[in-house]
């Protein structure tokens, strides 16, 4: 599915409630606006969860994108007083923390039917903001220290959407540089290869005005639109619209016809996603006042992309990932990317304090030297034409320089460049 964007490698799904009383809307309108956020790598992996219990560990392993600010005692002043160069959220405003479950590939070992669960690394993800400001209750930004969760069987996300639900995945394989999926409704690990698995997700759009998220179940406060538009209705006692985020999970060159995959909580068909906001003060309202409706294109759900470039500043210091060795000595100290057993189980483990009031470069201190891997036959887009090339054609090339212009080239194809594929011979390794 391609959307009307600069980069084509996206989908997304609507959301649906199935409250039956409603605050009536002055207009369902196709006047959405998307803005599209593309994050090329996560802040980071740990047992944590600062939405849920800030005390101690998490019952399973997350993947952070944002700040690298991931230890369960977050707060959202440390979330906004991030300086840009440690947070992978590529525009300088936008601080949110957005996390799910870590994704793991399974090998079964059949000399001893033991199994190895090795992280997934190589994801790519999208958090897609919409919004349609012609409709009531009309739309807001976020409040300050606002969190939310969504899951895909919380009420009324079992309906709606792009196909018939609000969670899907995709398979998508790009043969001449133009993307073939085959889509599934919900969470799906197929048993192929995929040159990205795409897994879909959007958050409630309706808020009751009063909870943030910090006291009560961290879901509650929040609910779907009843017709499952951007622009639909919301049910009573929900008389405030935010706008709707949608997080886009790519795991690239996905290999289901090698291994099993699963989820860190175990699951293989559930997903939920949590969402910290962490705006600039005022940013994100102007945003949402002053960015107009694309006009060519999709009017609908999926219109081109904009506002970003318009209202943001780039983040010319995106940093890496935080690697496991950081996370083991600020957070909590123990293997969660190659394992026999997956570490499970609230409050288990010793949670590190932290002792930090902002994070700072001191605090890191392997410096890109965490653990890395590329496959030579994986493939990357040589430029914005289509050819493509594996690892092991860029890893012969002649001279460093040749290898180094390949690695530094943007080609618009988002987790399809050299050095997101090929991460060991360009030198780009978290």
């Amino acid at each position: 599915m391609i959307p009307n964007a600069t980069f084509t490698y996206l989908s997304a799904t609507l959301l649906i409630s199935t409250a039956l009383i409603i605050v009536p809307s002055m207009v369902n309108g196709d006047r959405t606006v998307k803005m599209c956020l593309f994050y090329d790598r996560p802040s980071g992996h740990a047992r944590s969860d600062p939405i849920i219990r800030q005390d101690c560990a998490a019952d399973h392993v997350h993947t952070f994108y944002g700040p690298r600010s991931i230890h369960p005692q977050l707060s959202w002043t440390d979330l906004v007083r991030t300086n840009p160069q440690f947070s992978t959220s590529p525009w300088n405003e936008n601080q949110s923390l957005y996390w799910h479950p870590s994704i793991y590939q399974v090998q079964t070992h059949s000399d001893d039917n033991t199994k190895t669960y090795t992280r997934v690394s190589n994801l790519y993800t999208s958090p897609y903001y919409r919004w349609d400001t012609t409709v009531q209750p009309k739309v807001e930004a976020f409040p300050k220290n606002f969190r939310m969760i969504a899951a895909n069987t919380d009420k009324g996300a079992n309906r709606g959407g792009e196909v018939g639900s609000n969670l899907f995945t995709e398979c998508c394989n790009l043969p001449d540089g133009d993307e073939d999926c085959q889509e599934w409704g919900g969470l799906y690990f197929p048993k192929k290869k995929c040159e990205f698995l795409g897994i879909a997700f959007n958050m409630p759009t309706c808020w009751n005005g009063s909870e943030l998220g910090d006291k009560n179940d961290h879901k509650d406060h929040m609910a779907y639109t009843v017709d499952g538009t951007v622009a639909g209705d919301c049910p009573s006692g929900y008389n405030h619209r935010l706008p709707q985020v949608q997080v886009f999970v790519r795991i690239m060159n996905y290999k289901g016809d090698q291994y099993d995959y699963q989820l860190s909580d175990g699951n293989t068909d559930e997903w939920h996603v949590d969402f910290f906001g962490g705006w600039k003060a005022g940013v994100l309202e102007k945003i949402i006042q002053k960015c107009e409706p694309e006009e060519d294109g999709d009017t609908g759900f999926n219109p081109p992309c904009g506002c970003a470039d318009d209202f943001l500043t780039p983040n010319e210091k995106v940093a890496k990932t935080m690697c496991d060795a950081d996370v083991k000595r600020l957070i909590i100290d123990e293997e969660i990317e190659k394992t026999k057993m997956l570490p499970r189980g609230t409050c288990t483990g010793n949670l590190k304090k932290k002792w930090w009031n902002k994070i700072h470069k001191k605090m890191f201190k392997c410096k890109g030297k965490g653990k890395c891997m590329e496959y030579p036959k994986d493939k990357f887009f040589l430029n914005e034409d289509g050819g493509k090339k594996n690892c092991n054609w860029l890893k012969k090339k002649r001279t460093k320089n040749q290898i180094r212009n390949i690695c530094n080239r943007e080609n618009g194809t988002g987790g399809f460049d050299a050095r997101i594929v090929c991460p060991v011979t360009c030198k780009a390794c978290d």
